[in-house]
């Protein structure tokens, strides 16, 4: 029986591997990847995006003002007590939320001022 040599096996192996090897990164650098995708882009970002479809919209929240000032509220520039403001604010066509800001005020008004909006059921908003 005759012996057969496979000593000249894992070079061969070894260097088909490495060929290949080779030939992957070649095709990364040279042809920016393996992506098969037919994008305008440069492959840097550096390219500027065709936009001219979109169309840009911002909501500008309406609401009414109402500021918190000790014991005192003050809206549409006049100094009212909580139930001129509560009858102002539902006379009003529209059904908007009431915005607070709180200038030194009292916690008694400014609470007060929240419960008597929860109660008829005016949204708020607080004003940071």
């Amino acid at each position: 029986m005759k012996k057969i040599n496979n000593k000249g096996a894992v070079p061969v192996g070894l260097i088909i591997l490495l060929v290949v090897a080779a030939l992957a990164v070649v095709a990364v650098f040279a042809f920016k990847g393996f992506g098969f995708g037919g994008g305008n882009g440069d492959g840097e970002g550096s390219g500027i995006a065709d936009n001219s479809d979109a169309v840009s919209v911002v909501e500008e929240l309406e609401y009414i003002n109402v500021t918190v000032s000790g014991n005192e509220y003050i809206y549409d520039n006049k100094k009212v007590t909580l139930d001129e403001l509560i009858d102002s604010i539902k006379s009003l066509d529209k059904n908007l939320p009431v915005k607070i800001a709180d200038e030194g005020s009292s916690l008694k008004a400014y609470k007060a001022l929240k419960a008597k909006l929860s109660e008829n059921s005016i949204s708020f908003i607080e004003a940071q």
